[in-house]
């Protein structure tokens, strides 16, 4: 798997939370320079009038608020177990432990393999623990395009 296909599950998640970003430091840059052109306004209003925009903002800033969770909520990313790992809906695998992408595909030693046969898996480079796609019907390792066939078959 290259670099590209690993990092696009996480591309969207990425432009969502640069743009929020960049939408707060936008507000908060002109936030700065407007309480001393608001002064002299609000002075000029009356009471009702400061009230309902108070409540109006706070309306704002609660919508704000439930949208940015909202976006939170929809962009993350879920993931199912299946052959001993995580998977998301593309059919990538990800660490059971630390939820983590695994790109490292390459053969490994089984710890209790006392001959020490090289079986196919993936390394964490999160939690540096070695996960093979283990099925249950079969006491060795499955290889990892058999188990994405399997997973497309679902």
């Amino acid at each position: 798997m290259n670099h590209l296909q690993s990092i696009k599950p996480m591309l969207k998640e990425w432009i969502v939370k640069g743009g929020l970003g960049a939408i707060c430091t936008i507000l908060v840059w002109t936030y700065t320079d407007v309480p001393a052109l608001l002064l002299s306004f609000v002075q000029t209003l009356s009471l009702p009038i400061l009230s309902k925009l108070l409540i109006g903002t706070g309306l704002l800033f609660l919508l704000a608020i439930c949208v940015i969770i909202l976006l939170g909520i929809l962009l993350r990313n879920k993931l199912h177990p299946n052959f001993g790992l995580l998977w998301d809906n593309k059919g990538n695998p990800y660490c059971p432990s630390c939820e983590k992408l695994l790109t490292d595909y390459d053969v490994y030693a089984q710890p209790e393999d006392e001959y020490h046969n090289l079986f196919p898996g993936f390394k964490c480079i999160g939690c540096n623990k070695i996960l093979f796609i283990k099925d249950a019907n079969s006491p060795l390792p499955i290889d990892w395009r058999e188990a994405k066939k399997r997973l497309n078959k679902k």
